[in-house]
C-alpha cells in the first residue's frame, strides 16, 4: 500500500454532507500564495458556457481532438441520465476544474461511480481543487449508496497516480482498460443487425 500525503499546505477540510448538491466550501491557497475558497457542486444548465471552457482547455491540455464549442454545448445539453458534471468555483465563481462521472450498476447491481474525467485549470493546480472535487464526489457517491469509485489514469502519470494515491486510493492490477471506437466500432454494431 502506498504511503499516504497530506492535502496540499492551506487546504482546510471540512467534512459536512452536501446540501442540495452543494459541497461547503473550503480554503485553499493559490500558487500565489493567495488564500482562496472553492466550492464545489454539481453544474447546472446555466453553467454550459463555463464547463464548455473548461472541456476545451482540458482538450488542449491532453492535446485531445478538439469539439466544437457548439458539440459541446449539445453534448452537455444532451447528458444521458446518472451522468453528472461537477463544478469547482472560486469566491469570484471562476471555474477552477470540473469532475465529469456517472453512477452504474455493480457487483450485486449496488451503485458505483465513474470517474469519465478530472480537470483542474493551470492557475489552481497543486492547491486542493482537484482534492476538493474528489471529497464532493465521494461524499455524493455515499449519499447514493454507491460503494466505490472507479477511474483510469496513464500508467506514466506519475503526477496523477501520486495525487490518486494522496487520497487513499490503491491501483487495480487485475483489470485492463478496453475501448472499441471508430471503424472497429460501426463494424461491431453492424455485425448485430
Amino acid at each position: 500500500m502506498a504511503a499516504r500525503t497530506r492535502a496540499p499546505r492551506g487546504l482546510h477540510m471540512r467534512r459536512k454532507p452536501l446540501q442540495n448538491g452543494v459541497f461547503p466550501a473550503i480554503r485553499w491557497a493559490s500558487r500565489e500564495g493567495k488564500a482562496m475558497s472553492v466550492q464545489c457542486r454539481r453544474a447546472g444548465a446555466d453553467d454550459g458556457e463555463a464547463v464548455a471552457d473548461l472541456i476545451e482547455d482540458l482538450q488542449a491540455y491532453h492535446d485531445l481532438p478538439r469539439q466544437s464549442r457548439a458539440e459541446i454545448l449539445s453534448d452537455l445539453a444532451t447528458m444521458p441520465e446518472g451522468f453528472e458534471v461537477w463544478l469547482a468555483e472560486d469566491d469570484a465563481r471562476r471555474a477552477l476544474g470540473i469532475a465529469l462521472a456517472c453512477v452504474y450498476p455493480g457487483p450485486g447491481i449496488a451503485a458505483g461511480c465513474y470517474l469519465k474525467e478530472l480537470f483542474v485549470t493551470s492557475r489552481a493546480r497543486q492547491g486542493g481543487v482537484g482534492r476538493a472535487l474528489m471529497q464532493a464526489l465521494a461524499a455524493s457517491a455515499l449519499a447514493r449508496g454507491a460503494q466505490r469509485i472507479d477511474w483510469v489514469t496513464s500508467w506514466d502519470n506519475e503526477v496523477a497516480r501520486s495525487f490518486y494515491d494522496g487520497l487513499g486510493a490503491q491501483a487495480n492490477g487485475n483489470k485492463l482498460f478496453y475501448r472499441i471506437d471508430g471503424d472497429a466500432l460501426a463494424t461491431l454494431a453492424g455485425d448485430a443487425g
